[in-house]
């Protein structure tokens, strides 16, 4: 449960930050072409910190949500503008990239980090010095 919760929350990073733009940059002309690039990094931290399922899903949900609110005609896959159109495809294959490539963090990697080192045996040293005194 703990871990499809942490997957939730990275796909509603991506979806939610996609929804976001959509809404700020509704009337807005070029800069609309921003909004899968700044997507693409929130897929990147997810990636990182919720797991390459969760950057892979949320880079497909976020694109989808674009493709439906931002870019013409709204509420359709059609995405009209060959610019834009490009963008979203560029962008959406790099996101797989970046899920391919990246490591995820387990919770045993984190709480291996996190542990002291052992302090090392004296009983070799203990030997090495008892043959030394007796010769």
């Amino acid at each position: 449960m703990h871990s499809a919760l942490k997957s939730g929350l990275g796909i509603a990073a991506c979806t939610g930050l996609a929804a976001f733009l959509s809404i700020l940059l509704n009337d807005g002309g070029e800069i609309k072409l921003a909004a899968p690039v700044l997507c693409l990094l929130v897929v990147i931290l997810t990636s990182y910190y919720w797991g390459r399922l969760s950057g892979l899903i949320g880079s497909l949900a976020a694109t989808l949500t674009l493709a439906l609110m931002l870019f013409p005609p709204l509420g359709s896959l059609r995405v009209q503008e060959p610019t834009a159109r490009m963008v979203l495809i560029l962008s959406q294959l790099c996101a797989i990239g970046v899920v391919l490539i990246s490591s995820h963090r387990s919770d045993h990697d984190l709480t291996s980090k996190c542990q002291p080192p052992r302090p090392a045996s004296i009983a070799p040293i203990h030997q090495f010095l008892h043959q030394r005194d007796s010769k």
